[in-house]
């Protein structure tokens, strides 16, 4: 038996893997033979690739030396992984401990009001000690005001927070100045992309892992950062070469969609912002971008809600095939995908979630989304 990896997508099998491993003893050697031949002759030809690739990686990898692979194929998982934020690899390799962090978070999900409501897993040994550091987000806060009103885009800001109260995504909260070192204040700064395709051309990010001393642990540090549940990138690019219609989407908000249950997770996501001239504190009820644990979170709570639907192919797509927050649909029948499409709206937005920025390569189906696109929009 040859030891050729595949994929199998939409029933058609993808080979992925080192073209050797496809090739019994004797193919590989004429191969081989061959390309010595040439290069000893020093023969052209006009193929630009010669089954040999040599990219220069940013990473060390230990294995390198001692897998039979080619360094492209080694480096692949690397490419796509999440590793550099220590979240692991699949649920298959999980240690006692990553389940029962994962038993408690489950435990901890639960709908109310049109929302998933989430208690975030943290690190009880270090949660504790993560400092407050009011003093630098004042600091920051300062020079963001001051990069923003040069910019010209304060109220732009402004009306990004306006809106997250208006959601109750962010609630107001009256802190005196002595109170300060009982929450956990993190930085912002925003990021300004002003491209067409772009949804929101304003946002802010938080700086959670901002560490202040040496030996106390950053917020992120103090945060399990689960496990990888994000489909294969690699098995979601197949899908474009396996059918002949594709429809893209994404969440609106997707982390902001999801809800904090307890009072002790929300202080420890609170940030200082200036209403004119006056200091006003924030904190958010729902989780955010920049805290390690919201890619997990994410992915772990629309499974979970994909698995309140019975077994079809809406559960399917909704349970596999999201990378973070944008879902891939692909096939050959127009009026499966149309069905496909609204089953994945109605049943997304039962548990919070808003699709929206649909998009395909069939214009019937374009024609459909485009109303659609912008009621997404609008809410």
């Amino acid at each position: 038996m040859l030891g050729g990896a595949c994929l199998v997508v939409n029933n058609r099998v993808a080979p992925v893997d080192n073209v050797f491993n496809f090739l019994d003893e004797a193919e590989s050697r004429a191969v081989m033979d061959s390309m010595v031949n040439k290069k000893t002759l020093n023969v052209k030809t006009k193929s630009v690739v010669n089954l040999v690739m040599d990219p220069l990686k940013s990473y060390f990898n230990p294995l390198e030396h001692i897998l039979e692979d080619s360094e492209v194929d080694n480096g692949l998982e690397h490419l796509f992984s999440l590793e550099s934020l220590g979240i692991k690899k699949c649920e298959k390799e999980l240690v006692s401990f990553d389940k029962e962090q994962i038993d408690r978070f489950r435990e901890g999900i639960s709908f109310d009001n049109g929302f998933y409501h989430v208690e975030l897993p943290w690190y009880t040994d270090k949660i504790d000690s993560v400092p407050s550091n009011h003093f630098v987000s004042l600091k920051v806060l300062d020079r963001t005001v001051e990069y923003l009103g040069k910019k010209g885009l304060i109220d732009k800001y402004q009306e990004v927070f306006d809106k997250q109260l208006e959601d109750s995504i962010i609630e107001e909260i009256k802190v005196s100045p002595s109170d300060y070192h009982k929450y956990i204040w993190i930085p912002h700064r925003p990021v300004i992309k002003l491209e067409e395709q772009v949804t929101t051309k304003i946002r802010p990010v938080f700086n959670c892992s901002l560490k202040t001393y040496r030996e106390l642990p950053s917020l992120n540090e103090a945060a399990y950062p689960g496990i990888d549940l994000m489909g294969s990138i690699l098995k979601l690019l197949f899908y474009f070469r396996t059918n002949k219609y594709v429809m893209l989407s994404d969440v609106k908000q997707a982390f902001l969609m999801i809800k904090l249950k307890n009072e002790v997770d929300k202080n420890r996501f609170c940030f200082f912002w200036k209403r004119g001239n006056k200091l006003v504190s924030y904190r958010y009820k729902t989780i955010v971008f920049g805290y390690t644990s919201s890619p997990f979170i994410l992915n772990f709570v629309m499974k979970h809600h994909a698995e309140s639907y019975p077994d079809d192919k809406c559960k399917e797509i909704l349970t596999n095939n999201f990378y973070v927050d944008n879902p891939l649909v692909t096939g050959n029948n127009i009026d499966e995908m149309k069905n496909l499409y609204k089953q994945a709206n109605d049943r997304m937005e039962q548990g919070g979630f808003i699709l929206r920025s649909w998009n395909s390569n069939c214009v019937e189906l374009r024609e459909e989304m485009a109303s659609d696109n912008r009621l997404a929009e609008a809410r």
